[in-house]
């Protein structure tokens, strides 16, 4: 869940028609009434929430693996099935499945099955490709290809169904989009407004009955400031959806947030960490609730805890490929460097007792305190190269960013110039220039002076590294004019958490079995081949080094 984007919806398929056929006319009462009685949560009930969240987090690797495969056994379905409207359906499952775990991946199948369904006539599975595209787009940080995806879908003839679709995509992204203000240059206030006005029109399509329109409900009534009624209609839909749902943790966000603006902060942290929870045993990747969650317990003095969770938000961040929420969660670094300090004040002090229990040992004494200046000084350096780390990676972040402005610009050339000699008849001269190629390798090759640049200022040392977990008579050729090889620049992506081949092969423009093929022979001259990923996802950036104090002094 976004922060501010509050209630992007996939509703998840499990949840029984029982679930669903329920009276609202007691939430109408209670709304009409103004009756506002939110449960009481003692800390008892907080602290037990936390140690579910810490369980959860223990076991997160396998939520993950287990999504994985659920995924792959979706895509060989898909493999199987011959084209047409059945086949259709399990891309849109396969892209489903994606959506919370790999936002690059989710983007990629609705986008095949947007193009798919024009190419085969199914104009009807043609726009839900395009709107479930639309909806997550903006989390890529991408704005100008999903509002265009958006307004191409004609809603002419749209059942109540496929309006339903409509309204929640629209409102997710121009949600998203919101979210991006301060970040994207391009971004506007009037985004909020547009997300909330398709959330209202939302509510019009939807079924009362229905889970959705008391989620849908309840976040409208929020942005209109009515918390007694978002309360209401949030609370409800608690009581009768799993608490392992997806639906759930948006439910339970949902509450949090009104729990803060009421000023019940308690409440806000409960209700968080059910979120959390639910958003963990989902493997959900793109998550926000985790991040806030560490921010809270870190306002609270809980600096363990909330550095544990950043952490893992982080993490969370990078592997779903969401540029907004790796954005988001970059925000955060201050208060894990804050945390580290609080540490080091906490040891500084435990420190300072001991010398005070020493103190009839002169040797000792003069001892410890030699010790303890040379740690001052030690973790005084760590909070000057984190600082300085911190402000370097502003500057490849900054690069990157121009990069893709650049990548824009040029890409709106190139249709320009398209659209020139489509015009003149000229498809000819169009299609010698796609073919040969000229085109993508230069801007592969500007892409790739970035990256190598960035890279190794963040991993100065890597190609050596890598070549020490090498067998001596087959180490790669480290090039001296700042760049990586093809092997090296494989090996970054992998360390930089980008561990699928065919995001890989798209990257480095290569076929996905090359791409397997030059995996498949680094590991065969690596020293240890069971552990050579391993070993390479283990090197750390050279300012990282501080943490431990592994560096020489």
């Amino acid at each position: 869940m976004g922060s501010t984007h509050l209630f992007h919806l996939n509703i998840s398929r499990n949840i029984k028609a029982s679930i669903c056929r329920m009276s609202t006319c007691g939430i109408f009462l209670m709304c009409a009434l103004g009756i506002y009685a939110a449960p009481s949560v003692s800390h008892k009930d907080v602290e037990a929430a936390l140690e579910k969240v810490d369980h959860e987090l223990l076991l997160r690797e396998g939520y993950v693996a287990n999504r994985k495969r659920f995924i792959e056994r979706l895509k060989r379905d898909m493999d199987s099935i011959p084209s047409g409207a059945a086949s259709l359906k399990k891309i849109l499952a396969v892209g489903e499945a994606y959506e919370g775990f790999n936002t690059d991946s989710a983007v990629k199948y609705f986008t095949i099955l947007h193009e798919e369904g024009h190419r085969q006539g199914l104009d009807s599975l043609a726009a839900v490709g395009a709107l479930r595209a639309a909806a997550i787009l903006p989390l890529n940080g991408t704005m100008g290809p999903a509002l265009s995806l958006f307004a191409s879908v004609d809603t002419t003839g749209f059942s109540r169904e496929q309006m339903v679709l409509y309204h929640n995509s629209g409102r997710s992204m121009y949600g998203f989009l919101s979210d991006l203000r301060g970040q994207h240059k391009y971004a506007d206030m009037h985004f909020a407004d547009k997300a909330t006005e398709h959330q209202r029109q939302l509510i019009h399509y939807l079924s009362k009955d229905s889970p959705m329109y008391l989620l849908q409900s309840g976040g409208y009534y929020f942005t209109q400031g009515e918390l007694a009624k978002a309360w209401s209609y949030t609370s409800q839909l608690m009581r009768i959806i799993p608490r392992d749902s997806r639906l759930f943790a948006y439910a339970a966000y949902q509450m949090s947030t009104i729990a803060r603006a009421e000023g019940n902060y308690n409440e806000e942290i409960y209700y968080l960490a059910l979120s959390a929870t639910a958003d963990l045993k989902a493997a959900v990747q793109e998550i926000s609730s985790l991040q806030t969650l560490g921010q809270r317990l870190y306002d609270q003095g809980d600096v363990e805890r909330a550095y544990d969770y950043l952490i893992a938000a982080l993490k969370s961040a990078v592997n779903s490929g969401s540029e907004l929420r790796i954005s988001e969660t970059g925000f955060a670094l201050p208060f894990i460097e804050a945390s580290h300090a609080a540490q080091l004040d906490r040891s500084r002090q435990r420190m300072l007792w001991v010398l005070g229990g020493l103190a009839i040992l002169l040797i000792v004494v003069v001892s410890m305190f030699a010790k303890l200046r040379k740690e001052m000084t030690r973790m005084e350096r760590l909070r000057n190269n984190l600082t300085a780390a911190n402000a370097a990676k502003q500057v490849y972040i900054s690069q990157f960013l121009e990069l893709c402005s650049i990548y824009m610009d040029k890409l709106n050339q190139f249709c320009k110039f398209a659209n020139r000699k489509i015009s003149a008849g000229k498809v000819d001269d169009l299609y010698k220039m796609t073919k040969s190629g000229k085109f993508i390798e230069e801007q592969s090759k500007e892409f790739y002076e970035v990256f190598d640049n960035a890279f190794l200022h963040l991993y100065p040392d890597f190609p050596e590294k890598v070549n020490g977990l090498l067998n001596p008579d087959e180490q790669l050729e480290i090039p001296t004019d700042g760049t990586l090889t093809t092997d090296l620049r494989l090996l970054a992506f992998m360390r930089l958490g980008i561990e699928e081949s065919g995001r890989i092969a798209e990257l480095l423009n290569y076929s996905v079995n090359t791409i397997y093929s030059y995996r498949n022979r680094l590991r065969n001259r690596a020293v240890n081949r069971d552990t050579f990923e391993a070993d390479i996802m283990a090197i750390r950036p050279s300012d990282e080094q501080w943490l431990d104090g592994s560096r020489s002094k």
